[in-house]
């Protein structure tokens, strides 16, 4: 946290917002308490990858009774969240600063999240960076647990190859079900709420892949 603070000192993000909306994971062990870190036993929501800040200062703000916790590795982006965020208006969100893999979902609680938001995870395309990939099977099989009965999880991504490796892996585990007949859409998910990326991407003629599914594990 200390390199954290110190980029975001030098970027100017005022102490307050840093001490509201920062949360430090070693501060809670093997496990993160939700109901510890927001104070409440509202439903919660992960995004996973926050970019800019613009969904979740957008979601949040819209539903107030909905908790949202952001993970994000860059420092730098961490910074442009807490620039979107305003204490008043998105009370409910905190942003957490760590690389999302299986170590870190072990420290969410089973069947605590009523959905997971993965918007435009890295697709490293080249075969011998597959492995760095954060959708597998490994992955979704401990995901599944961390979600309530009616968890969603949501995905883009504008790399075809990505898209169908995503797709194919969610179709080989009988515990999430795509809410689309073809297993994706190109309407996205919050129109009114583009992200930075994903308007770059759209200008190059990258048009996103938006894929959801529906967890029955319980």
């Amino acid at each position: 946290m200390d390199k954290l603070h110190k980029v975001l000192n030098n970027k100017n993000i005022p102490q307050l917002k840093q001490r509201f909306f920062l949360v430090d994971s070693q501060n809670y062990g093997k496990s993160l308490s939700f109901k510890d870190i927001f104070d409440n036993q509202n439903q919660s929501v992960l995004e996973i990858g926050c970019g800019r800040g613009e969904l979740i200062s957008g979601m949040s703000e819209a539903n107030p009774q909905t908790n949202y916790l952001g993970v994000e590795l860059s420092l730098k982006r961490i910074a442009s969240i807490l620039r979107n965020l305003d204490i008043n208006q998105n009370s409910n969100v905190r942003i957490i600063n760590s690389k999302v893999d299986i170590n870190f979902l072990s420290l969410i609680p089973d069947f605590s999240l009523q959905k997971v938001i993965i918007l435009h995870p890295d697709p490293w395309p080249k075969k011998k960076h597959h492995k760095n990939r954060l959708i597998n099977q490994t992955f979704l099989e401990m995901l599944s647990n961390k979600l309530t009965g009616s968890g969603q999880v949501l995905i883009s991504t504008d790399d075809h190859n990505y898209a169908q490796v995503i797709m194919e892996c969610f179709a080989a585990n009988d515990q999430y079900k795509s809410q689309y007949e073809h297993g994706f859409t190109r309407a996205p998910f919050w129109p009114e709420l583009p992200t930075h990326f994903e308007v770059k991407m759209i200008k190059k003629g990258f048009y996103p892949y938006y894929m959801k599914y529906l967890v029955f594990n319980h």
